[in-house]
């Protein structure tokens, strides 16, 4: 293969440079692979390195960043996921990732591997060795990956190099940015679990005085991607509420699926957002939340017999989001699974929980003083952003909570309505609003209508919204 030719990179002809070029890479691949392992790059003798005088010795970046996967189980897998991840989509970094192959091919690189993305019909996919950074309009190449189509390789390598520096073309030496990452089964497992990745990069600035901030600079970015990578393998972080349903209408947890499909999937739990567009071509299985323009599939809705008549069946739905993203819900996978089934338990108690793991759910009881109740049992498995996982556990939280909450109502209580009445409620006149009560804000206006706190108590709830309504 050959490299676009480049009049303006290293100040020669078009085809001074193609040859300069091409001698950098094939001197880069045939490299000895115990060289590639290691973390210093000999870029001083690479074919056409400007060796220059005005580029000093304290011109060199040099950095060297290593991470442990536990949830990865092959070096293999480990590189699959980094070309997915990192190389495809940015990293998690602050920048708009282009493939830019122009129609070329280079044998070394031209390889499928697979990815883990839910959408795709087709797993393996072609990876492009070549990549446009934006807004630095930065070209990149792969030049070099280990062909190891067995998970039983012990360390996989590939390297890369950038091409063509773009608006950092006056402060990175041409020709002189190489990037190798290494992935190695954890030597400090016993049982050889886990991945270990060592990501090397080194290059030549332009001026020494500012060789401490491309290296400062250049730490940032691979450590954050690093990171960033660690949060997108992470075992998913995983959020369990348990519903009771009031049953009064005496519906079975096929029914009582079928009204959440209806109530919450398509009409909007209630929520104080326009009701979600469902898409009919799709049998209403995928639905838009806009805002923020969150794209929702149901997977499934299936019911199964858990052994005789006298207990019934267990119903489920499984769903997912099918565009996360820093706008719309900042996590990288969102699977969600509601299960409805008879119960015997007679607790008003509502048990939520954020974790790492599943929580088990408290053992039924039996009583026969109160209505029989169906229970709804909401899991969902998420992995957050690294710097937003706060935030979207509570952001979870609170909306599952509300969903919950208002179907909980809408399924014993139908479409009840709240009235508000002059001065405040109870001393009759003509109503001002009817709300349903199924909803957030009718839940809202229920709860005030009905508080018996103090007028300090009342003031200072008013202040904290995210209690309104419970």
């Amino acid at each position: 293969f050959s490299l676009t030719n480049k009049s303006t990179v290293g100040g020669g002809s078009g085809s001074d440079n193609s040859r300069n070029q091409n001698q950098i890479i094939n001197y880069l691949v045939s490299e000895d692979s115990s060289s590639s392992s290691s973390s210093s790059i000999r870029r001083a003798s690479l074919p056409g390195h400007n060796t220059n005088k005005k580029y000093h010795e304290n011109t060199s970046v040099e950095v060297e960043v290593k991470r442990d996967y536990p949830t990865l189980t092959s070096p293999k897998e480990a590189r699959d996921v980094w070309l997915s991840y990192i190389w495809k989509k940015g990293g998690g970094l602050a920048a708009w990732v282009v493939p830019n192959d122009n129609g070329s091919c280079n044998p070394d690189t031209d390889i499928t591997f697979d990815v883990d993305d839910e959408k795709s019909k087709n797993k393996n996919t072609k990876l492009p060795h070549r990549r446009l950074i934006l807004p630095l309009f930065m070209e990149e190449e792969l030049i070099s990956i280990d062909d190891c189509d067995e998970d039983e390789s012990n360390e996989v390598v590939l390297k890369y190099i950038v091409t063509d520096a773009g608006l950092l073309s006056s402060e990175i030496v041409p020709f002189t940015h190489l990037g190798t990452v290494i992935f190695r089964v954890n030597p400090d497992s016993e049982e050889q679990e886990g991945i270990t990745m060592t990501w090397d990069v080194s290059f030549d600035v332009t001026e020494s005085s500012r060789q401490s901030f491309w290296q400062a600079f250049t730490n940032k970015m691979i450590t954050d991607a690093s990171d960033n990578l660690s949060s997108y393998v992470a075992t998913p972080t995983v959020y369990t509420r348990r519903t009771e349903l009031v049953n009064k209408r005496d519906l079975t947890p096929k029914q009582a699926m079928e009204a959440w499909i209806d109530f919450c999937w398509k009409s909007g739990g209630g929520l104080p957002l326009p009701p979600p567009l469902c898409l009919k071509q799709d049998d209403n299985k995928v639905r838009w939340i806009i805002p923020p323009f969150l794209k929702e599939r149901l997977i499934s809705a299936t019911c199964r017999s858990t052994g005789g008549e006298s207990y019934g069946s267990v119903c489920e739905i499984q769903y997912t989001v099918d565009n996360p993203s820093i706008v719309t819900y900042q996590v990288y996978s969102h699977f969600g699974r509601i299960r409805f089934s008879n119960s015997e338990q007679r607790n008003d108690d509502v048990n939520e929980v954020i974790s790492s793991d599943s929580t088990s759910l408290p053992q039924p009881s039996s009583s026969s003083s109160m209505p029989a109740t169906l229970d709804m049992i909401w899991e969902i498995e998420i992995r957050p952003y690294r710097s937003c996982s706060s935030f979207v556990k509570s952001f979870t939280s609170m909306i599952v909570s509300t969903y919950a909450r208002n179907f909980a109502c809408h399924f014993s209580e139908g479409d009840t309505m709240v009235s508000l009445k002059p001065p405040r409620g109870e001393f009759g006149g003509e109503s001002i609003i009817r709300l349903r009560k199924d909803s957030w804000i009718g839940g809202v206006l229920y709860a005030h209508l009905n508080d018996n706190r103090s007028v300090l108590e009342q003031t200072i709830s008013m202040l904290q919204p995210w209690t309104w309504g419970r």
